[in-house]
């Protein structure tokens, strides 16, 4: 399995993205890696004697983290990103991980790569930690101003990776809303309340920002525009809930007490973001991951893991058969 990484991407790149590769090559047997960079920035981090599994593919330019998305993928054609999608495109990769800029990371998926039968518009699935484990949310910032229509199909497809790759046998899936109520929320969540109740095993009706956490469902269907701003704000959330708890510990715990140091690291690896990759793209051929910016080793190789699970379960023609089953006449039903 070969899986194109973009080492010129995210803030930490190339050093922490070569060396995420060079440990995903020794975890598994079954990958190679296509390095995507500009050789001479690339080259002196890889060892003397590289494994045969990882390979440079030379690349002249790189798309900036504030660049207009689509006019940067048009515009460098030699970039290290717009070269990983090229190469899943054309077959010489299975799929194509960047911890980039996310909107050009998301341009160059939907300009190279063609969209799975039947799917209208591709989200991102972000992993979050919860009481019970993990949840899935869908759409992080993929489509600001979808249709019913769209969300349906979020939920169907994120169910499938849910299932297929989180290891989740049945998941529950939840619409985003401000109540539980069925008088509340916008008409776009009240239609696809309605399309999801019908269509959707396991669709468990609205629920609550606090339902992503506390382990109450699996799968939480969401505009791309919500996700992203509460991806974002639990990001920042997050960040400084670790950061004081980590400061004031010795005020709070006895360190001496046997096992403590372990809880811990517990701790803070269960809220890591590292931990968890990356979120796939879901809706297009292949898999594409896109990563956090901030990106460490122990990220990409994750985020890695996450490309090789989705290609060796086939999440994409599991999610093609069941989005197969929600027809045109589904699609009428978001009018009523």
């Amino acid at each position: 399995m070969r899986i194109a990484v973009d080492a010129m991407g995210g803030d930490h790149a190339p050093g922490e993205v070569v060396k995420g590769a060079l440990e995903a090559v020794a975890r598994f047997d079954d990958i190679e890696v296509l390095l995507a960079g500009i050789p001479d920035k690339v080259e002196p981090l890889l060892p003397s004697k590289r494994p045969d599994r990882i390979r440079l593919i030379p690349c002249a330019e790189t798309v900036e983290m504030g660049e207009s998305p689509v006019e940067a993928i048009r515009r460098k054609k030699n970039s290290s990103l717009r070269r990983i999608f090229e190469l899943t495109a054309a077959g010489e990769a299975d799929a194509a991980i960047s911890a980039g800029n996310t909107g050009a990371t998301v341009a160059a998926a939907s300009m190279l790569l063609r969209p799975l039968e039947g799917c209208r518009r591709p989200g991102i699935a972000a992993t979050f930690p919860s009481a019970k484990g993990h949840t899935l949310l869908i759409d992080v910032g993929a489509n600001i101003a979808p249709r019913p229509f769209h969300l349906l199909q979020y939920a169907v497809m994120a169910q499938v990776f849910a299932r297929e790759v989180m290891g989740i046998a049945q998941p529950s899936v939840g619409i985003l809303n401000v109540g539980t109520e069925d008088e509340k929320g916008t008409e776009l969540v009240k239609s696809a309340k309605g399309l999801m109740s019908g269509h959707v095993g396991g669709f468990v009706g609205s629920v609550e920002g606090r339902d992503i956490f506390n382990g109450s469902v699996d799968v939480v269907v969401c505009d791309g525009f919500v996700g992203n701003v509460l991806l974002k704000a639990t990001e920042g959330l997050a960040s400084y809930l670790i950061s004081y708890f980590l400061d004031h510990m010795k005020e709070v715990f006895n360190l001496r007490e046997a096992g403590s140091e372990e809880k811990m690291r517990a701790f803070v690896a269960r809220n890591d973001y590292t931990e968890y990759g990356g979120a796939p793209l879901l809706g297009v051929e292949k898999a594409a991951i896109i990563s956090h910016g901030s990106s460490n080793a122990k990220a990409i190789s994750n985020a890695i893991k996450v490309a090789r699970d989705f290609s060796r379960r086939q999440v994409n023609r599991l999610i093609t058969d069941a989005l197969a089953d929600l027809d045109e006449s589904t699609e009428k039903e978001e009018n009523g």
